[in-house]
């Protein structure tokens, strides 16, 4: 699983949860999927200067981000009607 941002890796654990959790929602079986994200957004909206390796990230706003990215996904998955 990899995720970045703005071209950058990143960790973003409450955005890999939601990843794995749409996909389990939608598949049986015990598998974890495999997955390239990368999250494009303005520079203003987070910081990397957390830790020295800037791949923890600072959100201004995660939970408007991580629920951006939930419901794109469940478009994704659900079937075409």
């Amino acid at each position: 699983q990899f995720l970045y941002l703005n071209k950058r890796p990143v960790d973003v654990p409450k955005l890999s949860k939601v990843l794995n959790e749409v996909y389990k929602s939608f598949n049986t079986g015990s598998a974890y999927p495999i997955f390239v994200l990368n999250v494009a957004m303005p520079f203003d909206r987070y910081d990397v200067n957390v830790t020295p390796d800037k791949r923890q990230i600072m959100f201004h706003d995660e939970k408007s981000m991580v629920d951006s990215v939930k419901q794109q996904l469940q478009c994704l998955y659900e079937p075409s009607r």
